[in-house]
Parts: structure tokens; sequence; C-alpha cells
């Protein structure tokens, strides 16, 4: 399923690039989606379910390798003016959820699988092929991306790197600043 990498880090890388070395399998195709929309629709479809994913922490946690990472921010993480700032999901990394009261817990877990649902939507998908010396980058605090299965004939081989997005927006603002806007 389409997901966020690393929800469990404090912070959460912000970009996620993808280079693609060799990529001969059949299969395979990257799925990218606006989590950001599903969140709106979200929002749209259920405004309770949505109140309640932005309002209440999850957890999410990762183990292994000599490391031991814990997060605990809302799925859908809000600016304090309600501009959507970032989306975590990521239902491989997810941790029991604990700081839900009683009394919403089952309205909780309704609009996750309601968000979970709308990901999972085909219609909110855009899916390519990488090929060769080609490479894409993403806002890993708003797309979520997966993958399709691949055939065992062929290789794929993809090299993937994080960076923080407030390195590349300052440099954007330095160089619109030189040359002005694009």
């Amino acid at each position: 399923q389409a997901h966020t990498d690393n929800p469990y880090r404090d912070p959460a890388p912000t970009l996620q690039l993808l280079y693609c070395l060799e990529n001969s399998a059949k299969g395979g195709e990257n799925q990218v989606v606006d989590g950001f929309r599903a969140a709106e629709k979200l929002r749209a479809q259920n405004p309770s379910g949505f109140e309640l994913l932005s309002r209440y922490c999850a957890r999410f946690a990762y183990e292994g390798g000599g490391v031991n990472l814990r997060s605990r921010r809302p799925m859908i993480e809000l600016a304090p003016d309600g501009e959507l700032v970032s989306i975590r999901f990521n239902n491989r990394s997810a941790a029991p959820i604990t700081d839900v009261p009683f009394d919403d817990m089952a309205d909780y877990y309704a609009a996750y699988r309601e968000l979970s649902d709308i990901i999972s939507d085909p219609s909110m998908e855009v899916a390519f092929k990488l090929n060769p010396g080609e490479s894409f980058i993403v806002d890993n605090t708003r797309v979520l991306h997966a993958r399709a299965g691949f055939s065992g004939g062929g290789s794929r081989w993809l090299q993937g790197c994080y960076a923080d997005k407030d390195g590349l927006l300052s440099t954007l603002r330095l160089l619109e600043a030189e040359h002005g806007p694009a």
C-alpha cells in the first residue's frame, strides 16, 4: 500500500529521491498518491473522522539493526491555523495507538480505515515505470508511494536517499532572488 517513509523518525525525512540504475523486470511500476488530496477527500466525506486523525497522535515504531526509533504524531498533521502540514501513513510501522480515548477509539479506527481506503483507490494513484537514468523526487510529508509487483525475470535496481526540504527551498529562493522566478 502507498505509504510515507520513516514515520517513526522525528523529524521524518522530507524529500525522498529514487534513482533507477536498472529496470528490466516486468512490472514494478512506481505509484504515488497525493496524501493531502486524500486527507481533503476524507475531510469532505467524514469531517469528524478527519478531526480525530488530526487531533490524536498515532504511534510509529521501528526496532532492528541496532536502532529503536519511535514517533508520536497525528496521521494528519495541521498547523495551528488548520493548514495541512504533513501526512504520516505507514501500516507496517504503525505501533499500538494508545493516545485515543476509549470513547473515540472505534470512530478513530473507522476513520483510519476510511483514509486507507481512499489512499488505496486506484483513481487516487499516478503510476509510472522508471527507466535507467531516470529519477523522481517526492515530498515524503505529502506524497505517499508504493510499487507494483514485478516478475522474477530481468532485474530491478533503484537507489534511494533522503534530503531536507528546507535546503532545497532555500536554494530555490536564492536562485529566484538572483535570476527572478521561473
